[in-house]
């Protein structure tokens, strides 16, 4: 078996990891949307006008991507409803469909 045929054997054995929240994949990654502070401090876009940049998301574990949406939804179901803020103590409202 050539190394190539083994490569692309391996590549497609390749277990895939899907997002159980918005069902991204390894292959098809969700967008997290950055926004650049004018002290040219990254962060995480709060409104779509904020937008300057999107990046792909990665694992924060297996079957749970770090997109921010997701990583809310994975705190309200292992400790119940949880509130987040922003640096200012502003309650932040959920980003659905963003």
């Amino acid at each position: 078996m050539s190394a190539l045929t083994l490569e692309l054997k391996n590549f497609v054995e390749q277990e895939i990891y899907c997002c159980r929240f918005c069902h991204c994949s390894e292959r098809k990654p969700c967008e997290i949307d950055i926004a650049v502070n004018e002290d040219g401090t990254e962060r995480l876009a709060r409104t779509a006008l904020e937008v300057e940049e999107t990046r792909p998301c990665g694992w924060y574990m297996v079957g749970v991507c770090n997109a921010p949406e997701c990583i809310e939804k994975l705190l309200e179901e292992k400790r119940g409803k949880v509130l987040l803020f922003d640096a200012a103590g502003h309650t932040l409202r959920r980003a659905e469909g963003r």
